[in-house]
């Protein structure tokens, strides 16, 4: 055992180290020095076992007892003090002390309890520093954010993938309100559930129970994130942690895949999917209030020569425009659904039979007038449209459709370019050429 003994008093020094040969049968290695300076150069050259602190007077022995503890926080010291000196044992503890004794009342057992509650303090301050840098380590190394809040909700740990997530430097955060990650707007409710969680029987939630969280970025990025929070019950109150992970790429690849399953790729139109997802909820919602929900079934006239004297390059130019046209003459809540080659629906709530003609006719004269340019090329094209009104016992929208598409088939044989309601079908419009006229044409 290797002890260092600093005291200023040198017929004390040697009383002292005749007393700790005793104790442990000269088993022992005993250093003595007389001043601060000389202790920190022999304990920066091999570390002791124990430090033992007997300098006189009390100021410099507690200045001692400070700057050691400051310098060398592993080194166990043990106050020795003179007789009537026991009054500064608190300040020797609050200064890194962990034993005081007092020489005329000290014997080899006293030295020996001292001695070896010193290093088996040591050592359970070594474990337990060795532990708390392997736990630095994992949380520094954890891809996730993990942030500890006091009971104050101030923040009292911040990783490193804490500052890469919200762009602060740990240094600039810690001991701010935690609030700060939190967009304003958010800042009030948040104080409030974490309040509640504080005061709740549950001492952890995991990600999947706790949902989503909106954060705010240093640079006001507002971002959505996972988190899993714990609260630990400390003497000063409760002490929360949070694993946060920032699920923006997630929710980005979610949304694309959401918009992959409910629009057309080519058109960004809605597909067939999707129009029979929401024509199932705007029946019941029209039904439920008794409003009308109408159908229009759209093709493009003459498409087919398009194609095939453009290229299919062409057609899909102006499937893209007609789409837009579409977009540009329909209402907010009005759907424009491919589905099929050149076929389109479009989904029209609250909006009766009447209304929803004149809502066709004003797309079938917008669309006439556009023009499509294709490498220098002027391509212009009409559509037909086909009218139904949901019916009180229609059991899906496939029989709507299916009425508005026997419409559309009479718009084709009357001449195109036209709209044709489900009640004028079979009728032959004033000024229809007759040849077109009940022939019975398909869609084209």
């Amino acid at each position: 055992m290797h002890i260092l003994l600093l005291e200023n008093d040198p017929l004390d020094a040697t009383l002292t180290s005749v007393v700790l040969e005793k104790a442990y049968n000269r088993a022992v290695r005993i250093a003595r020095v007389s001043s601060l300076e000389q202790a920190l150069t022999a304990l920066r050259r091999e570390e002791a076992d124990v430090l033992f602190v007997a300098l006189q007077p009390a100021a410099l022995r507690l200045q001692a007892i400070r700057r050691i503890s400051h310098e060398r926080p592993a080194t166990p010291i043990i106050v020795l003090v003179g007789e009537g000196e026991d009054e500064s044992a608190p300040e020797a503890f609050a200064a890194g002390a962990v034993e005081f004794l007092v020489k005329s009342q000290i014997t080899i057992n006293w030295i020996r309890r001292a001695i070896n509650f010193a290093i088996h303090r040591k050592r359970m301050l070594e474990d337990l520093r060795a532990t708390s840098n392997h736990i630095h380590n994992i949380i520094n190394l954890s891809p996730d954010a993990i942030v500890s809040a006091d009971a104050r909700q101030n923040i009292a740990l911040f990783n490193v993938a804490a500052e890469e997530m919200f762009g602060y430097a740990a240094k600039d955060v810690l001991g701010k309100p935690l609030t700060l990650l939190i967009p304003e707007a958010l800042r009030a409710a948040h104080v409030g559930h974490v309040q509640r969680f504080a005061e709740g029987p549950a001492i952890s939630r995991r990600m999947n129970e706790r949902g989503e969280l909106q954060c705010l970025r240093s640079n006001g990025e507002v971002f959505p994130a996972e988190i899993a929070i714990s609260r630990l019950q400390t003497p000063d109150g409760p002490i929360f942690t949070a694993i946060i992970r920032d699920v923006t790429e997630r929710k980005r690849v979610e949304a694309q895949l959401l918009d992959l399953a409910m629009t057309d790729p080519l058109t960004g139109a809605a597909n067939r999917r999707h129009l029979f997802e929401v024509a199932e909820l705007e029946i019941k919602r029209a039904r439920r209030y008794g409003r009308p929900l109408s159908v229009l079934a759209l093709d493009i006239d003459n498409f087919k020569p398009i194609n095939d004297a453009c290229g299919h390059a062409a057609g899909d130019q102006v499937l893209l425009r007609l789409t837009v046209a579409c977009h540009e003459v329909l209402r907010e809540y009005d759907m424009i659904a491919r589905i099929g080659g050149d076929e389109f629906v479009a989904l029209l709530p609250e909006t009766d039979e009447r209304r929803a003609q004149a809502l066709a006719q004003r797309l079938v004269d917008h669309i006439a007038k556009i023009r499509v340019r294709f490498q220098g090329k002027e391509l212009q094209t009409t559509i037909s449209i086909g009218c139904s009104v949901v019916a009180d016992d229609d059991t899906s929208i496939a029989e709507a459709i299916e009425r508005a598409d026997q419409a559309l088939l009479q718009a084709k044989r009357d001449g195109r370019n036209r709209v044709v309601t489900y009640a004028q079908r079979g009728q032959t419009r004033a000024g229809t050429p007759p040849a077109a006229a009940g022939t019975g044409a398909d869609k084209g």
